[in-house]
């Protein structure tokens, strides 16, 4: 909800820095017994976020847990583990992220903007990542000299030369 999501974004850790976006999964209840799932405030696991709109953006993930002893069952933001297995829950697509790796999201606007540039465009992830660099600073190419490129070949095109 609204009010836990403000909570954790402003939750502060003891000389360590802001949490940034938590993820959370909506899920409530255990899909193995039913019982009322608990979330775990005080651990979380810092994750980095590739969003198409954003830029990268840190962010926190947060799991619950199910408080029925003999039940092993755990649910994190468009998953869950039991007995070591690790599960997509059906609904994952419906999320505005997607967890890759124990450390990495992004946001479903950015897969299906790759997706396309891939199949579409027929571009390699390469190319793609230096896109994603290049649109967010994070380029190591002179931007000053892309930009020279770009101002005189539009000028030529709107010139009629």
């Amino acid at each position: 909800d609204h009010a836990l999501q403000k909570e954790l974004i402003f939750l502060h850790l003891p000389g360590k820095k802001p949490l940034g976006i938590p993820l959370i999964s909506p899920s409530s209840s255990c899909l193995l017994c039913g019982c009322q799932l608990q979330l775990r405030k005080d651990r979380h696991a810092p994750i980095v976020i590739y969003d198409a709109k954003y830029g990268t953006i840190p962010g926190a993930h947060f799991h619950k847990f199910c408080p029925k002893r003999t039940c092993s069952f755990t649910q994190y933001y468009g998953y869950y583990s039991t007995q070591n297995q690790i599960i997509f829950n059906s609904d994952w697509s419906s999320l505005p992220f997607f967890i890759s790796s124990r450390d990495t999201a992004f946001s479903l606007d950015i897969l299906k903007q790759l997706d396309a540039n891939i199949m579409i465009g027929q571009i390699s992830f390469k190319q793609q990542a230096e896109i994603y660099n290049y649109m967010h600073g994070y380029c190591r190419r002179d931007t000053k000299a892309i930009s020279r490129y770009v101002r005189m070949l539009f000028s030529g095109i709107f010139t009629g030369k």
